[in-house]
């Protein structure tokens, strides 16, 4: 990994973050919702502080990407361990139940905290893209990146959707304790 190219990350993280940041600073997540009142970012003064936390966590999103690819082969390895001792039946219904057990936990984060179930959703949907653009070259196919981007696209809406719907639901509690 070359330093030109964590450059270009934290680049696209800033600008990813500024488009962010100028969107809920403009309440267009309220007119969605058919909100009235001040958008989600009150004053100028948050602006800073929240651009400098949605870079971070953008960049996040190349740093688990690179990860990714960097741990890969290790993690290919283990599994040729795992099919070498638990041959490839065995293997298969583990990756299966063990699909089921993360759905299931990611469910549960989901019910417990949609705002930073969404964030998560949108962080991880663009490791999958970085990671995605990152092994399409002129020799590979590409039917299987397009399938993986477009489910990621996807990923992102649902990440946003679960992210405004829970700026939504600590509102609504939030006036519900100031009426309390």
């Amino acid at each position: 990994m070359s330093w030109s190219t964590l450059g270009i990350e934290l680049l696209v993280s800033a600008v990813v973050s500024t488009l962010w940041v100028w969107v809920f600073y403009s309440g267009i997540p309220q007119r969605k919702l058919k909100v009235h009142g001040p958008p989600p970012l009150r004053s100028i003064e948050e602006t800073p502080f929240i651009w400098l936390l949605t870079t971070f966590l953008m960049a996040a999103v190349f740093v688990l990407g690179d990860v990714a690819i960097v741990v890969s082969p290790n993690a290919y390895r283990l599994f040729l361990f795992f099919l070498r001792v638990l041959g490839l039946q065995v293997v298969q219904i583990v990756i299966g139940l063990g699909t089921i057990a993360f759905g299931l936990g990611a469910y549960w984060f989901k019910v417990r905290n949609q705002l930073a179930y969404g964030f998560v959703e949108i962080l991880f949907a663009g490791a999958a893209g970085v990671v995605t653009a990152k092994q399409m070259t002129r020799t590979t196919g590409l039917a299987g990146s397009i399938a993986t981007l477009i489910g990621a696209v996807y990923v992102v809406s649902r990440g946003v959707s679960n992210f405004v719907d829970g700026l939504e639901k600590r509102r609504v509690s939030k006036m519900a304790e100031e009426h309390a």
